[in-house]
C-alpha cells in the first residue's frame, strides 16, 4: 500500500518536472536569438536543467526501485 502511494506521488512529480524541463528548454531556445534576452535565456536554461535533473532523480531513487521490487 505505501509503495503505491509513493509511486503515484513521484510519477506525478517526475512528469511535472520533465514537463517543466521541456518547457524551460523551449523557452530558453526561443529567447536565445536576441541579445537583450540573455537573462531570460539563462533563467529558462536553469529551469530546464533543474526540471530534467529532478525528473531523472525521481526515477533513479524512487520509481525504478519500486518497479523492480514488484517484479
Amino acid at each position: 500500500m505505501p509503495d503505491s502511494i509513493v509511486f503515484t506521488i513521484f510519477i506525478i512529480l517526475s512528469l511535472l518536472s520533465l514537463l517543466a524541463g521541456s518547457a524551460g528548454a523551449y523557452l530558453a531556445y526561443k529567447n536565445s536569438h536576441r541579445m537583450e534576452n540573455e537573462l531570460k535565456m539563462v533563467f529558462w536554461g536553469i529551469v530546464a536543467v533543474g526540471g530534467f535533473v529532478f525528473g531523472a532523480l525521481c526515477w533513479a531513487w524512487f520509481l525504478i526501485p519500486i518497479i523492480i521490487n514488484h517484479l
